[in-house]
């Protein structure tokens, strides 16, 4: 079967362990957008001829694959057993079904599925998994939108564990940033990076396709769209003003992921405090209670008189250190890090929403 993801996989980058020093960060200048597809130059000729050849691929899934909720605002494709495209929209019935850089072919052999909504929720149930859509309560949230394992999946050697929108994914093998322009080491972590910049523009981090957790989701939302020459498209629906803040969800709870035993942090910023721990899990809850704090350091040997944990607001990297313990805190949604900025044009998605997780 062909890849439905086109994605690249990388590698952790090391770096070396500087002081916990605060460091200024320019602010990008602001570019003024164009928001109409006069913007986008066509495809030249020669483009078109001596273009790389893909293999023929149908964006549009088939029609068996789709269920609509009836709110009119969520979609959801049933692409494999264990695949499920979630869409949530801008606009009441407008989704997308334009091939993006990403996600090319959908018209996939429709895998047997049942489905239906009732009491206000929809459910749809794979031989592995059970999705389930809270009507008409809003964007999709932790407590609106869920999957769980079938009880032959959740007993096999691989077995899903379940999932809830804005889940964090500690085990995830991480993915690419846009470029090293201007930086030292960076953390492919994307809760790390938040704070980095590309050349002064965001680095446009991507979490990795593959998960130690068993589970992935690949957020879609913002990348580009093509047309039939595999150009940049121009049909896409440019709204005439982003569209204003809804109401806050419920809080993302914050969580430790896998700690890096022998490991320490390059360029780290801190608040300039630091305790005197028992343990590890004592010093990640004290992270846990910052909303700042991206990642901590504990030194189980003691570290300094009175000190051996350091909650940590950024880093660039990592480095080996036999002494030391880091551990990374935060939500890791599946937007990847860092404020995105809102991209708007005929090239762009036509959804709020662009989930796929397998």
């Amino acid at each position: 079967m062909r890849s439905l993801l086109l994605h690249t996989c990388a590698t952790v980058v090391a770096a070396n362990l500087a002081g916990y020093d605060q460091v200024a960060v320019d602010a990008a200048p602001k570019v003024a957008p164009c928001f109409d597809k006069s913007c986008i130059a066509p495809a030249q000729k020669s483009q078109l001829t001596n273009r790389p050849q893909l293999l023929p691929y149908k964006p549009l899934a088939a029609t068996g694959a789709v269920v609509t909720a009836s709110d009119g605002m969520a979609r959801f494709t049933v692409l494999t057993d264990h695949l499920i495209r979630m869409e949530y929209a801008k606009v009441k019935g407008r989704f997308e079904d334009r091939a993006s850089l990403a996600v090319l072919q959908r018209d996939l052999p429709v895998p047997k599925f049942t489905h239906a909504e009732a009491a206000g929720v929809l459910k749809i149930s794979t031989a592995a998994v059970v999705l389930s859509y809270t009507v008409a309560k809003g964007a999709f949230t932790s407590s609106t939108l869920s999957v769980a394992p079938t009880a032959a999946e959740k007993a096999s050697e691989l077995g899903f564990p379940g999932w809830k929108y804005s889940d964090a994914n500690p085990g995830n093998l991480l993915g690419t940033v846009r470029g090293q322009d201007g930086q030292s080491a960076t953390d492919l972590n994307c809760t790390i990076n938040v704070g980095t910049k590309d050349n002064g523009e965001y680095n446009h981090c991507e979490w990795g396709l593959v998960s130690r957790d068993g589970w992935v989701v690949y957020d879609d939302s913002r990348n580009a769209f093509t047309d039939e020459n595999d150009w940049w498209s121009t049909t896409g629906t440019v709204m005439p003003q982003p569209a204003p803040p809804g109401p806050p969800g419920p809080p993302v709870s914050r969580n430790c992921s896998g700690a890096m035993v022998g490991m320490d942090a390059n360029d780290a910023t801190n608040d300039g405090s630091c305790s005197q721990e028992k343990d590890q899990g004592d010093c990640c809850a004290i992270c846990v209670k910052s909303k700042t704090c991206k990642a901590y350091v504990f030194a189980p040997k003691g570290g300094q008189a009175g000190c051996n944990c350091w909650p940590l607001t950024g880093m660039s990297g990592t480095k080996k250190a036999t002494d030391r313990v880091l551990g990374l805190v935060g939500d890791q949604n599946s937007k990847g890090g860092g404020p995105w900025e809102q991209q708007s044009g005929p090239q762009f998605s036509d959804v709020a929403i662009d989930n796929y997780g397998t």
